[in-house]
């Protein structure tokens, strides 16, 4: 089907969109915080004062997700409600959990960022999170909720931002995922890999932003691609299924999928993170 005959990019076909670059989901980094030195990233964590739990007491921790997009919070549920499930099986203590969410207006790094400005992007949310928990700061939305810091023996926050990624000349959507607890200052973090992305449609979305806003990570990929193929009804935070082929398994391609996959590969490393995190028998330094 070929897109709007108006559009900038003549040349492109939504059959040529579907032909996706088959990069398979892979970890690229996971562990606790390698990749931010590998990336030249700086980390400034807030200091919270650190909580010991109380064997066979129910924990109560608060996870705040610094978004409010469905897109990104419910693979993360996911991931965090089988590891708490995991750790009752094992350790038989309570844990008691309630979400939040805030929507960060400004993340610092444009609405598409390219590599290592992704990792950054998470990072800043986290950093909103933290001052407006510590009073650092005034949470800009008023609608929003967050927890009080004494109420809650544990306060994770799960935060993810993706940037564009070129290896080769070839780029791709990558998520970029950090967990972090305040009170014993554990982390985990990963670099996933998401679905090919088409460099004529990549280098419009940087001209608009250029155009429009005067910079060229104002507009999205995703917003490009909606503006130039209105038929398909794409959701531009979601635009990931249109371009990916369903996988062997039947599963879409979607945002969602590839978080998925990134929290699998980390498997391990999140594994020790809630470990430490949840169990009131190891005590952190």
């Amino acid at each position: 089907m070929e897109p709007n005959s108006k559009s900038v990019i003549d040349c492109t076909t939504y059959q040529l969109l579907q032909q996706s670059v088959d990069h398979k989901p892979q970890n690229l980094y996971a562990g606790p915080g390698d990749q931010f030195k590998d990336a030249g990233v700086a980390t400034e964590f807030r200091n919270f004062e650190r909580k010991d739990l109380i064997p066979r007491s129910p924990i109560k921790v608060a996870v705040v997700y610094p978004t409010t997009k469905v897109q990104k919070t419910v693979p993360l549920q996911k991931a965090i409600e089988s590891y708490r499930e995991q750790h009752l099986r094992k350790q038989k203590d309570a844990i008691d959990i309630k979400k939040f969410y805030v929507q960060v207006k400004d993340t610092g790094v444009g609405e598409q960022p390219l590599h290592p400005n992704g990792l950054v992007g998470a990072l800043n949310r986290i950093y909103y999170i933290q001052d407006v928990l510590l009073k650092n700061r005034t949470l800009e939305q008023v609608d929003f909720d967050l927890p009080v810091v004494q109420n809650f023996d544990r306060i994770i926050i799960p935060s993810l931002e993706s940037d564009i990624f070129f290896e080769n000349e070839v780029g791709y959507d990558k998520p970029n995922l950090i967990f972090y607890e305040c009170f014993t200052r554990e982390l985990v973090a990963g670099m996933g890999t998401g679905p090919g992305i088409q460099k004529d449609i990549f280098q419009l979305s940087q001209e608009l932003g250029r155009v429009l806003f005067n910079n060229d990570q104002a507009v999205t990929y995703g917003k490009t691609l909606q503006a130039l193929f209105p038929e398909r009804n794409i959701n531009h935070a979601d635009w990931h299924g249109v371009v990916y082929h369903p996988q062997p398994s039947g599963k879409q391609g979607d945002r969602a999928y590839f978080i998925e996959e990134l929290c699998e590969a980390m498997g391990k490393h999140l594994n020790i993170f809630f470990d430490k995190v949840f169990s009131p028998y190891k005590k952190t330094m």
